[in-house]
């Protein structure tokens, strides 16, 4: 549900004020990384502004939103394996 949920509100909302505002290049997208970043811990925030960056061009590009919660789908999963494989 999280990445559904954060998908449909940093991209799909966020991202769009942000390009309202004329924040269409590189720079919307990197203030849409951080924003998503600042919303997890801090020990995942560098990762997670990556994975924020890439979903908002994945969205940008694509026009539609699910290409980006797949990708953060795969990362959520990821990442949880990598957890539970090391403990």
């Amino acid at each position: 549900a999280a990445p559904l949920i954060e998908e449909a509100f940093f991209r799909g909302f966020f991202d769009r004020a942000l390009c309202r505002y004329g924040l269409t290049g590189i720079g919307g997208i990197v203030v849409n990384g951080l924003f998503f970043a600042m919303n997890h811990p801090p020990v995942s925030m560098p990762l997670v502004f990556v994975l924020g960056m890439i979903c908002t061009i994945l969205y940008r590009f694509s026009g539609s939103i699910w290409p980006s919660i797949l990708t953060h789908a795969i990362y959520n999963a990821s990442v949880i394996f990598i957890y539970y494989k090391a403990f």
